[in-house]
Parts: structure tokens; C-alpha cells; sequence
């Protein structure tokens, strides 16, 4: 249904292979590839019905693979990183970007009736996510806490981009609480994201103007500090007002000894 035409060829070209990509890798959900392991990665499919929003259309494939990831909860404690499958693996921020996929869905198809039967485990999913915290009030858990390919030092139990991106779906819970009416659980929700947000700065380095990646298991903070978390608190509305201009300078000049991005995935949430 989407379309888009430049004067640059190279740009149309770059659309078209996109498109196709895209249309690949839908089959009765979305695929992270069209060969290797054909499998409904959740938070590849967040990315994937974004686009597909605007290039063709479809709400109704989106909407499988927000119901397929929402079952997993019967089973599992946190939404499972990839849907139907023996392989019982969480990834934390794959679960977390389910909950900003519910409202996606909702926000293209103001389909209610469905946002309301998802609503329950969306916040099923934050609930639990909340009984993680540590004492600092940082999620906190053995899983696989990776967002992307790169040298982020996330092999701890607490990584800070896990806390970032759920503040980012209590957002999203906060917005389908709201079309829904659900005032006790907006209540909740609200208490949550400020003690996830009050952790998460309490962590800040004034000599390096950033967030650090983790605190690794014998409580130490880590040395190191990545790109993603200078966007994903300026994405989600964490960092207070005066963080924000060092983060700003860091997007446009990060410093050589600042983890980059090492995906497109991730690229879009930079972006």
C-alpha cells in the first residue's frame, strides 16, 4: 500500500529492496529472515510491523505476534524472546519492546476490543518485571540481557538498558491503562516508572556525562558506557534536564572509548 519515489534513484532503489525484505520475511508472522531460522524473534517483530505499517498495511499479522508472545506468559515468568518454541529463553528487552509493540497495534488499529484482551498480560508482564529489582530498584535477573550486537558489557544480572527499556513500556502500558480506564493500574504504573527512573539516575557519571552499562554481580559499577545508553534516555524520558545537553553531545560526537551502535536494529531506536 506504501510507496515512495526521489529524484535520487539510489534512495528508491534502497526503498524497493526494503519493501521486499520486509515482505520476505511475513509469513503467518513476522520472520527475522527468510532462510537461516525463519523464526518470530520478538522484538524483531516490533521493528518489523513498524514498517510494515507504513509499507503495507497489515494489522492483522501484527496482531498474531502480539498474541502469540502474550501466551508465552502462561508458562514463563517475562514474555518469551521468540514465539512458538521449546526453546525457553528470555531476553528482557525483547519483552519490554512487546509491550511498546501492544500499543503500536493499538495506535494504527484502534482495535479496543483487542487492546483489552492483551492489556492483562502487558501488565502481567511489568508485575513480574517489577518483582526483579534489585536493591537499588534496578531490574535485575540471569537472562540474556543483550539489545544489540555489540561490546555493551551485559553478561550481569543488572544491565542498565534492561530498566531503560522498561520504562519505555510502562509508557506504553500507561497509554493503553488510559484508553481502557484503568485508573488503580495507571496509579501503579506511575510509582513504578519513578523508582525505575530515580535507580537509573542515581547511576549517573558526572565525569563521563552518561549512564554506565551494568553493575556487574559483586556490586560493582561497570567502567564501561555505550551509545544506547545515551539515546534510550532521552527516548524513554529518563534523564532530568541537566543531563541532557552532555547526552546530546555525545550523540553527534561520541568519544572513541563509547561502545557504537553495532545493528540497524538499534540504529532505529538512535534514530
Amino acid at each position: 500500500q506504501g510507496s515512495f519515489s526521489c529524484s535520487d534513484e539510489r534512495l528508491a532503489k534502497i526503498w524497493e529492496i526494503s519493501a521486499r525484505t520486509l515482505k520476505l520475511c511475513m509469513e503467518d508472522v513476522f520472520t527475522d529472515c527468510p532462510l537461516y531460522e525463519q523464526t518470530l524473534w520478538v522484538g524483531d517483530s516490533r521493528n518489523e510491523a513498524l514498517f510494515n505499517y507504513t509499507a503495507f498495511g497489515h494489522a492483522d499479522i501484527a496482531r498474531r505476534c502480539v498474541r502469540l508472545a502474550a501466551l508465552s506468559l502462561d508458562r514463563l515468568p517475562l514474555i518469551q524472546c521468540q514465539v512458538p518454541s521449546t526453546w525457553e529463553t528470555i531476553i528482557p528487552v525483547w519483552g519490554f519492546l512487546w509491550n511498546l509493540m501492544v500499543w503500536d497495534y493499538y495506535e494504527y488499529s484502534a482495535d479496543k476490543e483487542f487492546l483489552s484482551w492483551v492489556y492483562p498480560y502487558a501488565l502481567k508482564n511489568l508485575k513480574q518485571a517489577e518483582a526483579m529489582s534489585d536493591d537499588r530498584g534496578l531490574f535485575s535477573a540471569p537472562f540474556w540481557n543483550m539489545f544489540d550486537w555489540s561490546g555493551i558489557d551485559d553478561g550481569h544480572r543488572t544491565v542498565l538498558h534492561n530498566s531503560m527499556f522498561a520504562v519505555g513500556a510502562i509508557d506504553a502500558a500507561l497509554r493503553a491503562a488510559s484508553v481502557l480506564g484503568k485508573n488503580e493500574d495507571q496509579e501503579w504504573l506511575n510509582a513504578y516508572r519513578s523508582r525505575l527512573v530515580t535507580a537509573i539516575n542515581a547511576l549517573w557519571r558526572d565525569d563521563l556525562g552518561a549512564y554506565p552499562d551494568s553493575v556487574h554481580d559483586d556490586g560493582t559499577v561497570s567502567e564501561k558506557v555505550s551509545i544506547h545508553n545515551v539515546f534510550l534516555p532521552l527516548l524513554f524520558d529518563i534523564a532530568p534536564p541537566e543531563h541532557k545537553p552532555a547526552l546530546l553531545s555525545h550523540l553527534t560526537t561520541p568519544p572513541s572509548d563509547m561502545t557504537p551502535i553495532g545493528s540497524p536494529f538499534a540504529i532505529l531506536y538512535m534514530f
